[in-house]
């Protein structure tokens, strides 16, 4: 797979604080980056600096992709907060069809396509359109978040905690809902979590960060089954212990190899 995103050497320290420390990595197209830490590693400062919202002191990012891409094509974000992240003033239809307005080349007709579309994918019938976010549940909510951020087919999804602030049931629906986005678009995602058995259900690749510094950068299942840093091994034994075969990897996970989906 090729390059999407590129980072090389990005520090970034605000009145003398590292936030991040020569962080190194690449995001390739089409595969799910799953960064994981405990609060306050740096992971969402990550998704910050790569929204061009931090700006690094060293160190470049670069995107792969053709420079007049507008970027709101480029990368959308679904944030942690559901609540305060969409607008309580707007309607639904109108909340996932503005990335399409700030793009404006949609008419009308292929407005109406796309909007069809992304609910289909999130599983939202036509009647929320004219709702607005009081309205919706939690789990709505992060539907319609997840539809306003794909609607224009981005070519990175950026995800921040976005199981966090749900129930268990919602948080079992939504990575559902990720996986099936995985498997239908285009998009590449880097999904964010403090959570290691989230990471596991949805990641390709797992980067492991503590305290601003990249620990750990490997495929998902070398992650579970030979992690080599102290952080990840920390992170891992703090996962519920159940047994479960991978049956992706036809591999019997051991008892240090534990995970809940």
């Amino acid at each position: 797979m090729t390059n999407l995103i590129t980072i090389k050497n990005l520090s970034i320290a605000i009145r003398k604080q590292v936030i991040l420390n020569d962080i190194n990595l690449d995001l390739k197209k089409g595969e799910c980056l799953t960064v994981v830490g405990a609060s306050g590693s740096g992971k969402s400062s990550l998704a910050l600096a790569i929204l061009g919202l931090m700006q690094p002191n060293q160190g470049t990012i670069t995107f792969h992709v053709d420079p007049k891409t507008p970027k709101a094509k480029t990368v959308q974000i679904v944030w942690q907060d559901i609540h305060s992240s969409l607008n309580p003033t707007m309607s639904v239809e109108d909340l996932i069809l503005e990335p399409l307005h700030i793009i404006g080349t949609y008419s009308k007709e292929k407005q109406k396509e796309k909007i069809l579309s992304v609910l289909r994918l999130v599983n939202l019938p036509l009647s929320v359109l004219r709702l607005k976010p009081h309205k919706l549940s939690g789990g709505q909510k992060q539907r319609v978040a997840i539809a306003k951020a794909l609607v224009c087919e981005p070519d990175l999804l950026i995800c921040d905690e976005p199981i966090s602030a749900l129930d268990t049931l919602n948080q079992s629906l939504i990575l559902e809902l990720f996986q099936t986005i995985k498997q239908q678009c285009e998009s590449t995602l880097l999904f964010i979590t403090h959570d290691m058995s989230a990471a596991y259900y949805i990641a390709n690749t797992i980067a492991v960060m503590d305290k601003g510094s990249l620990v750990e950068y490997a495929p998902r299942e070398k992650i579970f089954t030979d992690p080599k840093h102290q952080k990840t091994q920390e992170l891992l034994d703090a996962i519920p212990l159940f047994s479960l075969e991978d049956t992706e990897c036809n591999h019997s996970y051991t008892s240090h190899e534990k995970v809940l989906i």
